[in-house]
């Protein structure tokens, strides 16, 4: 509103400001692995000078989360936390509202699958007895090498952490001083959201021996066939 007075001297000056318009930023978040949408992901948005412009956003059952009515310029969504089974990662997804944005700002964020851990303890077959020194291989499902020189330590036990979800097997490549090599695998399955250790073991034969005994005659040193014994412990 404006007046233009009797007798004006002077223009009537008046002013009106604008708004830029708003635009929207869509994020996906995914399995790294599978590339499976995942829910339940929690993320802050912050702007350009790390001031806190929304909390608590968090994935739907698309994996999505769609924010909008952001003014034009630079934020960056931060993950607060992660969905259950997979780790937390808190590197920021830098976007940019642009001026006059026509189209919804979109971006995506992967997910890694917790890891987990295997324990296998190496045994005498007969005795029970620990045994160090045996060596094994370990392979995934498809059978590509994990690790090698895997070997016992002086509990028999070889540990082995930061396993993603999935079936592997472990393989002995050598056995201990003494008894003889197994390499039938040694089958297991790392859970996702493993919350304790995969536990296996597997035995070992000791290597067997021979004896050879010879009858002779006790005057003539002659050998004696027919002879017949039984072999005790």
């Amino acid at each position: 509103n404006f007046t233009i007075d009797f007798n004006q001297s002077e223009a009537a000056k008046v002013s009106k400001t604008n708004t830029p318009k708003t635009g929207t930023v869509v994020l996906t978040k995914k399995d790294s692995a599978t590339n499976t949408e995942l829910a339940d992901a929690t993320f802050e948005l912050r702007n350009e000078d790390e001031t806190l412009v929304r909390e608590n956003l968090v994935t739907d059952d698309n994996g999505e989360i769609s924010v909008a009515d952001l003014a034009p310029g630079d934020y960056k969504l931060i993950e607060t936390k992660a969905p259950t089974g997979y780790q937390l990662d808190a590197t920021p997804v830098n976007f940019t509202i642009d001026f006059n944005q026509s189209e919804v700002e979109k971006v995506s964020k992967t997910n890694t699958a917790k890891t987990g851990t295997v324990v296998l303890t190496k045994k005498d077959s007969a005795t029970n007895a620990e045994l160090a020194d045996a060596t094994f291989e370990l392979r995934n499902e498809s059978d590509t090498l994990v690790r090698e020189n895997l070997v016992t330590d002086d509990n028999g036990e070889i540990s082995v952490a930061d396993l993603a979800p999935g079936d592997y097997k472990l393989i002995e490549t050598k056995a201990p001083t003494g008894y003889q090599l197994d390499a039938t695998p040694v089958n297991f399955t790392i859970d996702f959201n493993q919350s304790e250790a995969a536990k296996v073991s597997k035995t070992n034969t000791p290597k067997t021996g021979t004896v050879v005994l010879t009858k002779k005659d006790s005057a003539t040193n002659t050998e004696l066939a027919d002879a017949t014994f039984e072999l005790r412990n």
